[in-house]
């Protein structure tokens, strides 16, 4: 008797996902445990393509399996981080007040660390400076 062998079902082919961004064509996004990492590539070519209003929305968000609350969050990331851009030094209110307070605080401890210095100087009881003694 002969013995036929048995033939393996052909394995089944990933479809190629949309190569919008900086992913390579049928690329998936990183997977660490239960959550996927988006590259940040990838989530700006989604913003683009949402803004671009080629694909609707919802379909962009079936197709990548992305909730739609997600998408919009990625894109007022997006236009907020070009606002901040556009607004001379890219600085935000906040991030100015506190350069300005940083550098307010450098001056008093320069000006403070000069009258410190000033006042070693002019106080009899200070012993002057010397180097290491090498005698002991």
């Amino acid at each position: 008797m002969e013995k036929k062998e048995h033939q393996r079902a052909p394995e089944p082919v990933q479809l190629p996902r949309s190569g919008a961004g900086g992913e390579a064509q049928g690329e998936l996004p990183a997977h660490t445990g239960k959550r996927r990492m988006w590259t940040a590539q990838r989530k700006m070519a989604l913003v683009m393509e949402l803004l671009s209003k080629a694909t609707a929305a919802t379909e962009i968000c079936r197709r990548e399996g992305i909730t739609p609350s997600m998408l919009y969050q990625w894109r007022e990331r997006f236009l907020a981080g070009g606002q901040r851009a556009l607004l001379g030094r890219g600085l935000s209110a906040e991030e100015q007040r506190l350069r300005e307070e940083v550098e307010l605080l450098r001056r008093a401890v320069a000006d403070l660390t000069v009258e410190r210095d000033l006042l070693v100087k002019k106080t009899p009881w200070s012993a002057p400076r010397r180097g290491r003694r090498s005698d002991r």
